[in-house]
């Protein structure tokens, strides 16, 4: 059985997509991103689960900091820290 592919062609209609007017897509988006990082092997259960669990603390806040990471999957000086 080979495996089926698609490939994304065209957008029509396009709706600009902010953390305050479409946050539910949003959040849903990033964590597909990140289960999809998962099922490759980028990342491993742990890392997926603080990204998510990271997101989901975000999503709750009203406004972030500009130190915040929360959206961070990699860290930026590879020191552990985001």
């Amino acid at each position: 059985m080979t495996a089926k592919k698609a490939r994304f062609l065209q957008a029509e209609n396009e709706v600009r997509i902010e953390h305050n007017t479409t946050s539910e897509f949003l959040l849903l988006y990033q964590k597909a991103i990140l289960l999809a990082l998962k099922e490759q092997g980028t990342i491993n259960d742990f890392q997926c689960q603080l990204c998510i669990d990271r997101l989901i603390a975000g999503f709750q806040k009203p406004t972030h900091s500009s130190d915040s990471c929360v959206g961070a999957m990699i860290p930026a000086k590879g020191d552990g820290k985001c």
